[in-house]
């Protein structure tokens, strides 16, 4: 079941659901995010928020993708795991 996010949404939580849904409105999946983000782990990694975004990766999605800039550049918080 997908939940549609606010388009006004801010965080990275909210920005990776944008991702997500502007993925799925032009019938592609996280695969298309490789050259934006990187390889695919990388890509799980930012959309686990286990990574944050680089400026880079924020330009690429806001280029490609045509999300707002200010709404992937917000502090977000990130899922560290913990040590073993």
């Amino acid at each position: 079941m997908t939940v549609k996010r606010s388009p006004a949404s801010g965080c990275l939580a909210r920005a990776c659901g944008r991702c997500d849904d502007a993925l799925e409105q032009r019938g592609l999946d996280r695969a298309a995010l490789q050259p934006m983000i990187g390889d695919r782990g990388r890509v799980s990694e930012v959309m686990a928020r286990k990574r944050p975004l680089t400026l880079t990766m924020i330009r690429r999605l806001q280029e490609t993708l045509d999300l707002p800039a200010d709404a992937l550049v917000r502090p977000y918080p990130l899922h560290r795991s913990k040590a073993a």
